[in-house]
């Protein structure tokens, strides 16, 4: 059933070497984190809502750097933790 909630809910999911994000979440809700371990890396992943939208990604920043791809994310294999912020917006 978490996983159900993690996959549906909150929109972060990992599809092969992907994490796939694109959340749907209520409009009043700030923000959520959730920590996904994959193969040897871990991924903290913070996505904040400053605009109140329930869904639609405006930017992604992996470790700091901002990424192009808008709904998802290369992971790598390599034991370290990785900071996921996705801010929503449009």
């Amino acid at each position: 059933m978490q996983r159900v909630g993690t996959e549906t809910i909150l929109g972060v999911r990992i599809h092969a070497d992907k994490l796939l994000i694109d959340p749907c979440i209520p409009q009043h809700w700030p923000e959520f984190e959730v920590t996904l371990q994959w193969k040897t890396a871990r991924y903290s992943i913070l996505v904040k809502n400053p605009d109140h939208v329930c869904r639609g990604v405006r930017k992604i920043t992996v470790d700091g750097v901002q990424s192009y791809m808008m709904h998802e994310v290369n992971m790598q294999d390599d034991g370290l933790l990785h900071k996921v912020e996705v801010i929503l917006g449009s």
